[in-house]
């Protein structure tokens, strides 16, 4: 990764087939592009803060069949292939990176793709709190703040935490009307335009979940 980033530092063409790549493939922009922040049950102290996101197996499988959904979801339904699924239901246990992961498609799509995508869980504090990892915003902008700027797309930059073109629980490019955004687990949170995918974080643990499943649904 340090080789490569210095070479494409000063070198556009370089820039230019590496953003490509990415476009191309999910699975390399994670595993050449993405940190993350050092979880402290699985690493030492010695261990750097940021590490590089290098995904086991069982996660580059959760990356190409979510992103395989997205995709498919987003097709007419007359162009859909009814072996692949447009919803994900995922039963896990901790420390699998699951909430890491989805930020990093979500910021995929929405870098890559031009997607919009909205982000409900339980709590305000769980969807965005400024310098708090556990919340979901927070892990997005932590991913931005190590890319390198290059790849950002235009009208965004380093400063994504206070950029005017993003709030609290929102991400935006004005560019080209890109967003996440997130919303608490109310009963109209599905609601609210069309998006390329909703992520509902510890839905069994939501109050309205199957209203919010059901306004998600028409969108």
């Amino acid at each position: 990764r340090v080789e490569l980033l210095a070479k494409a530092k000063q070198n556009p063409k370089l820039q230019g087939i590496e953003i490509e790549m990415c476009k191309r493939d999910i699975l390399y922009f994670f595993n050449t592009y993405l940190y993350t922040d050092k979880n402290k049950t699985l690493f030492t102290d010695e261990s750097p803060d940021v590490l590089p996101f290098i995904l086991f197996p069982f996660q580059e499988e959760y990356v190409t069949e979510v992103w395989k959904s997205i995709v498919e979801g987003n097709k007419p339904v007359s162009e859909r292939d009814p072996n692949e699924l447009t919803k994900v239901f995922v039963e896990k246990s901790r420390q699998m990176g699951l909430s890491w992961l989805t930020c990093g498609i979500f910021l995929y799509g929405f870098i890559f793709h031009n997607h919009k995508y909205t982000i409900i869980s339980r709590t305000a504090d769980e969807v965005d709190k400024l310098g708090d990892m556990d919340s979901m915003f927070e892990k997005i902008r932590f991913m931005m703040r190590n890319l390198p700027s290059w790849m950002l797309p235009q009208g965004l930059n380093k400063a994504v935490s206070i950029d005017k073109t993003n709030a609290y629980m929102n991400i935006s490019n004005p560019n080209t009307q890109a967003s996440i955004t997130g919303k608490t687990a109310n009963a109209d949170a599905g609601r609210g335009g069309t998006r390329n995918a909703i992520f509902m974080d510890e839905m069994a643990f939501m109050q309205h979940a199957s209203a919010i499943n059901k306004a998600a649904t028409s969108n």
